[in-house]
């Protein structure tokens, strides 16, 4: 993302997976916990307002964190249903069976110890039976796609957006074909969960 003079330029990869990963019982890891109030973690988690954490947990997204030596080592959002992301300022329309999985972070020091991995093996476990899952990520961000397509996820279409305030031209490449779609957002319009 690149911000000139207030109006932002981005890009990101959609990403899709159906027929997720099935498990047969629920993976439980006692490092992991499934957060649904704010009040389940301290001050400043992982550098996240509480403001923030108290909307996203208050509307239904859910919080999957690896917790070790009482201190939050990784992180994994998922959200049901259509949602709002604020950054590029995007409605994604899903049906009520399909989740959003947004903001995974591992901290710097704790990578390369399948933290990652164990938070993903109980997100899938606690989502079992939903159709289909979405992702965005940043071209940039090598690290996550490379997870993505581990993660059996295809890339489904490419989205370049430019923001100024809260109106965004959205243009969308669909990576199966050749055609693409142009279209303006003015803010949440559509009165979704903001991401």
């Amino acid at each position: 993302m690149v911000n000139i003079l207030g109006i932002r330029l981005g890009r990101y990869i959609q990403y899709e997976q159906n027929c997720p990963i099935p498990t047969s019982d629920q993976i439980i890891y006692p490092n992991i916990k499934i957060v649904t109030d704010a009040d389940q973690l301290k001050e400043g988690f992982l550098g996240i307002q509480r403001e923030r954490l108290e909307t996203l947990l208050h509307n239904g997204a859910e919080l999957f964190v690896y917790i070790e030596n009482d201190l939050p080592l990784g992180m994994l959002w998922g959200y049901r249903g259509s949602c709002y992301i604020r950054g590029p300022g995007i409605p994604l329309l899903l049906d009520d069976d399909t989740v959003y999985s947004f903001w995974a972070y591992v901290v710097p020091e704790a990578r390369g110890k399948k933290i990652y991995r164990k938070i993903r093996d109980v997100f899938f476990s606690y989502y079992k039976g939903v159709k289909k899952y979405v992702s965005l990520v940043e071209p940039s961000n090598t690290i996550a796609r490379i997870e993505k397509k581990k993660d059996a996820y295809t890339e489904t279409k490419k989205i370049t957006y430019i923001k100024f305030r809260c109106i965004s031209i959205i243009i969308e490449q669909f990576t199966d074909s050749q055609r693409f779609n142009i279209h303006l957002e003015s803010g949440n319009q559509y009165d979704l969960l903001m991401i």
